[in-house]
């Protein structure tokens, strides 16, 4: 079976990566308009600007100063 040569791997892969953006933009699209409602992802400075603070959990059980038992012995 003789080689297929770079020009038509690089075809066929070209045609890949364009029918593939082509589909994913069909699917969000499509989700786009089964929920309408739905919450967007975004990472604007407003919205990171109103969660509070995540709990430390390492704060939680070695304290302030570092051992478990508060004492920064450790």
């Amino acid at each position: 079976m003789p080689a297929l040569g770079w020009e038509l791997a690089l075809f066929v892969w070209g045609y890949a990566l364009v029918w593939f953006l082509i589909n994913d933009g069909v699917k969000l699209l499509g989700y786009r308009i089964l929920d309408p409602k739905a919450r967007r992802f975004s990472l604007s400075a407003r919205r990171l600007r109103r969660r509070p603070a995540p709990d430390n959990p390492c704060r939680r059980y070695h304290g302030r100063r570092g051992g478990p038992t508060g004492t920064g012995r450790g």
